[in-house]
């Protein structure tokens, strides 16, 4: 802001240079780099008229007055710098940095601040840390680049839902996914999934139209947001004109995509076949006392039925190179910016075209973004801000949907002897012979080629966000502005069988098709009144007072029909009849809020800030609706002292420290108030109370304590350390009630849940020369989970593998304990485990699972001990070269997909073997986690802690490499700038899983979805 002011004011100032003038040339650049200083101010000394600034390549001319002998240079984040003309027509100026300025503005809740100046726990992250990494959408880039923020991915296919955990998890039902504000407007977020795709609310963003990220951590930072803010805000600017000569950007980039990890290795077709026969020897032998001929005839059988031979009549492929392939990436980008003192423009296109790595899956995405602000006068400004985005995408169900999920298809029952086509070519659709392992039609089991042939999953989505804004100079140092928000996501999904499908005939009719349509919007208004004022020359204050109101609407109705009268048209005209119910409804949500912040500092030394906020929502009872959020913080600079002024290699020295409250909403819209449901009943319509309501509900509360020391030393060293307790009370969980009410539980606040962690990031500015520089940095988070309250002392409650109870961790695991392989007879075993009269637990060990009973697994859980990432970037004049490492540690996974791929052949016998069984127990004496293989054994089958696996992990996250031609190369075809650059995402990771590290959920579960990609794309960027 303070250079495009600059700009304005200096440019006005010289048309009124006086007459009589003297030209001045010359070229302004950083004393350290030698890197030309755009927009750099030049101004004549003792003339008020007379001034200029640099252009984008440092250059600058001036019209000296007659008699002035002395100019001054200047630009933010450089000392200024006066000379001496002494009738010299060239004059060249180095400018140095200015350590104590060169602190960036960023972006905070309903304003800017800078870093030195700011007391809350903020990151920022810059364009140039993501405008390359080829992802669909941002969120899959911030991985590791900041300490707090876990990403974790839930699926691999192009344009899905990562989760986002700031600060670890807060809440168990009200979501802990962080609130996103784009450009100052709080926007629809979360996850749009539908039941055929997986699908992010940020992915219609185009990341290279992000200018930068500030990502709010503690209550300082976030409680303006109220009680949306307990996990945190993600804060999106995008790109803004700046003033200059008009610019255009063109950017293209193709890349390639592949799994970006081995998993789930399978055994060979020669190995599944032996470890077929050895389970059917030991059965034969050890169950049915078979031996010799008996035996083996006994085995031939059984390995023919259920890993028959292949057969001349049919055609057999490897699976995974059938039902998966190398994707090609596509991603086009044109911008224009520029303007002069009073307008400035940004508008920028693009086109993503993505193929999935599963064949006949993709995203495609045409966004435009633009930025434009105008001065109507010296108290006026105006702007408007627009996203608009479609996409058009077609995914499939993931976890353990085997008929619609082509990867755990092909990694549980498409074995290497399961046909694919038979030998005209047509689609394998099971065995003659009443083989009913491999019957198609009598199973769930089916060909997913013709699945995928098929069926129909796509998803379109149009969205548009719009942000006119106006801001008003009362008189000097108050401002008032006012933004108006609208967003707007209209998502139409089909899913459907044709005639042909397994399923085509499952809904009574040859073919079905459903019809969704989804539509999203939210309006925003938000009025501000900032003042701002120095008294004294020592004190500094500034203060906001404002009011903001949303309205959230939600709307979505359901029509299916059966009968295809035609495949040739995809359209529900050409289906004969309505199947089941057709379904519609909407629902409404407001929240009215006062905010409030006032910031006072000392002669930038000692700071003060305080925000108070007050929400009232319509998802709580008139009783309740109303509640105040706020924060206290301050800051010492402790380096500003007098008695630190001779300590020269350290920069800067602070202390900071912040408390707060902010909140959560409840994600159900209307569960302080009866829920109705309504069906037919005989010829007439009813209705009924479904859901128990509760009055008294209110919102999730979270206590947030920050203590910081931030240092720089050497000007090239700098780090900080951040405390943080994050309490949250009042939890929104199921209570119990008693059965006489129609109900068995019911929402209410109820629990408390706190979050302690530390982190550290540290950054060293390793060579700063003209010609290299190379930098480095790491980051380090350790978050504590723990449950510190339930509804009543001892209570424990189960979901799926985990349980939740006091004094334990969110992520905290509860299954049958695995006692490993009997090393004399290959038995798996448990400890039995049934709780003893002195509280204590049996450690029994039994073979059977019926005979284990569950238990808290002490000192495993989904939480990692630890958690960051490496970076490091290095320039060798116009060649760049950047990296990031991702890492994470003591926490384990659930292996879901285990219980299917390595059951030591106790259930499904014609499923894959994982690669992993030939580690099993063979003979007595062996030690190994593996049991022997055993059909009908099912004691591997279920759930225990053999599946949970330590889960450490470093990956080599992005790499870009970029290369800037030469400027008298570019200059002879008329370009301005050209940069190729090469660009990877997901490059490897080191770890002992036998999957990939980061296809695990949050709390550590792996439920069998498509796993992440590693894409690798090559770009050129020119600029004219």
């Amino acid at each position: 802001m303070k250079k495009i002011l600059s700009i304005a004011f200096l440019t006005l100032l010289s048309m009124g240079v006086m007459s009589g003038q003297t030209k001045v040339t010359g070229k302004v650049t950083d004393l350290n780099t030698n890197d030309p200083v755009s927009y750099a101010s030049v101004a004549v000394k003792g003339y008020a008229t007379a001034g200029t600034f640099t252009d984008d390549n440092g250059n600058y001319t001036i019209n000296m007055p007659e008699g002035s002998i002395t100019l001054v240079f200047s630009f933010v984040g450089y000392k200024t710098q006066e000379v001496v003309v002494n009738n010299r027509s060239i004059i060249d100026v180095s400018l140095e940095p200015d350590v104590a300025q060169i602190e960036e503005s960023f972006v905070v809740a309903y304003g800017t601040a800078t870093k030195g100046k700011y007391s809350g726990a903020a990151a920022v992250i810059k364009a140039d840390k993501i405008q390359d990494i080829p992802v669909v959408s941002f969120e899959q880039a911030l991985a590791g680049n900041t300490p707090g923020i876990q990403i974790n991915s839930t699926s691999g296919l192009p344009g899905s839902f990562p989760e986002i955990r700031i600060r670890g998890a807060g809440s168990m039902n009200a979501g802990n996914n962080p609130l996103y504000i784009i450009d100052g407007v709080p926007a629809i977020s979360g996850d749009l999934s539908t039941s055929n795709t997986t699908t992010s609310s940020m992915n219609f963003l185009n990341p290279s139209d992000i200018e930068s990220i500030t990502i709010l951590k503690d209550a300082a930072a976030a409680s303006l947001y109220g009680s949306r803010a307990a996990n945190g805000v993600v804060l999106v600017t995008t790109k803004k004109g700046k003033a200059g000569k008009t610019q255009f950007r063109f950017k293209a980039d193709l890349g390639l995509s592949d799994f970006a990890f081995n998993n789930f290795p399978l055994a060979s077709d020669a190995e599944t076949e032996m470890l077929h026969r050895e389970a059917w020897t030991n059965y034969g032998s050890l169950q049915l006392g078979y031996s010799g001929t008996q035996l083996e005839q006994y085995v031939n059988g059984q390995v023919e039925t259920y890993y028959p031979a292949k057969q001349s009549e049919y055609v057999y492929v490897d699976w995974r190179k059938e039902l998966f392939r190398t994707a090609v990436t596509q991603n086009y980008e044109l911008s224009v910016s520029g303007g002069d003192e009073k307008t400035r423009f940004f508008l920028s296109g693009s086109y993503n075209k993505n193929e999935a790595v599963t064949k006949g899956r993709f995203f495609d995405r045409i966004s435009a973004n633009m930025n434009f602000e105008h001065k109507v006068n010296k108290y006026i400004a105006v702007g408007v801000g627009l996203q608009y985005s479609y996409t058009d995408q077609a995914g499939h169900q993931e976890g353990g949907a085997a008929y619609d999920n082509p990867w755990w298809a092909a990694m549980s029952f498409l074995t290497w002897r399961w046909p694919a086509y038979n030998a005209d070519g047509t689609y394998w659709t099971g065995f003659d012979g009443g083989k009913n392992a491999y019957d198609l039609n009598n199973s769930s089991y089916r060909n997913p080629l013709l699945n995928n042939a098929t069926q129909i999953t796509t998803s379109a989505q149009t969205r548009l966000l719009m942000k006119p804004w106006l801001e008003v100079d009362i008189i000097d140092g108050l401002k008032a502005k006012t933004i108006f928000g609208y967003d707007g996501i209209y998502i139409h999904d089909k899913f459907g069988w044709l005639p042909d499908h397994a399923n085509g005939h499952a809904y009574g009719g040859d073919g079905f098709l459903a019809v969704k349509k989804h539509e999203y919007s939210k309006l925003v208004s938000s009025s501000t009144l900032n003042y701002s004022k120095t008294f004294a020359s020592d004190h500094n204050l500034s203060a906001m007072i404002g009011w903001e109101a949303e309205k959230q609407s939600n709307y979505h109705d359901y029509m299916g029909k059966n009968d295809m009268a035609s495949t040739k048209v995809i359209s529900m005209n050409m289906l004969a009849n309505v199947y089941g119910d057709v379904t519609d409804y909407d629902d409404e949500s407001a929240l009215l809020s006062f905010i409030s912040s006032v910031n006072y500092n000392y002669k930038s030394k000692y700071f003060f800030a305080a925000t108070y906020r007050r929400d009232g929502s319509s998802r709580l009872s008139e009783k309740n609706r109303w509640g105040d959020f706020w924060s206290i913080s301050g800051s010492w600079r402790i380096k500003s002292e007098d008695f630190m002024q001779n300590i020269n290699w350290l920069d800067d020295l602070r202390l900071r420290i912040s408390h707060g409250i902010s909140g959560t909403l409840p994600t159900y819209w209307y569960y302080y108030k009866p829920f109705y449901s309504f069906e037919a009943y005989g010829n007439k319509g009813s209705f009924y109370i479904s859901t128990a309501h509760n009055p008294e509900l209110t919102w999730e509360k979270n206590a947030s304590t920050n203590i910081a020391v931030e240092s720089r030393l050497f000007n090239r060293f700098s780090f900080s350390v951040d405390f943080y307790i994050k309490q949250t009370k009042d939890l929104l969980m199921s209570g119990t009630t008693s059965a006489i009410s129609g109900f068995t539980s019911y929402l209410r606040n109820i629990g408390s849940m706190k979050n302690t962690g530390v982190e550290i990031d540290v950054n060293v500015d390793i060579i700063k020369t003209k010609d290299i520089t190379w930098t480095a940095g790491i980051n380090w988070t350790a978050n504590k989970n723990r449950i510190t309250e339930m509804s009543y002392e001892g209570e424990e409650l189960l979901e799926s593998v985990y349980i939740l109870k006091k004094g334990y961790s969110y992520n905290q695991y509860y299954t049958r304990e695995y006692a490993g392989v009997n090393p004399e007879t290959g038995q798996v075993q448990f400890y039995r485990n049934n709780k003893l009269p002195d509280g204590t637990y049996n450690k029994e060990i039994v073979n059977s699972a019926s005979n284990a009973s569950n238990i808290l697994i002490e000192g495993k859980t989904g939480d990692p001990k630890g958690y960051g990432g490496i970076t490091t970037g290095f320039r060798y004049k116009n060649l760049s070269v950047s990296m990031l490492f991702n890492y994470m540690y003591g926490h384990y996974v659930f292996d879901q997909a285990q219980d299917q791929m390595s059951v030591d052949g106790g259930t499904s016998y014609y499923r894959s073997i994982s690669k992993e069984q030939l580690r099993r127990w063979q003979k007595p004496g062996d030690i190994t986690d593996v049991p022997r293989r055993m059909p009908g054994d099912r004691a591997g089958y279920y759930n225990s802690s053999r599946m949970l696996m330590k889960g450490d992990f470093i990956r080599l996250k992005s790499i870009t490499v970029s290369y800037n031609l030469p400027k008298n190369w570019t200059k002879k075809v008329s370009l301005e700038d050209v940069r190729i650059y090469a660009a990877g995402n997901n490059i490897f990771a080191v770890t002992d899983l036998y999957f990939d590290p980061e296809l695990s959920s949050s709390r550590g579960f792996v439920n069998r979805q498509t796993p992440p990609i590693r894409t690798i794309s090559f770009g050129v960027e020119l600029s004219f």
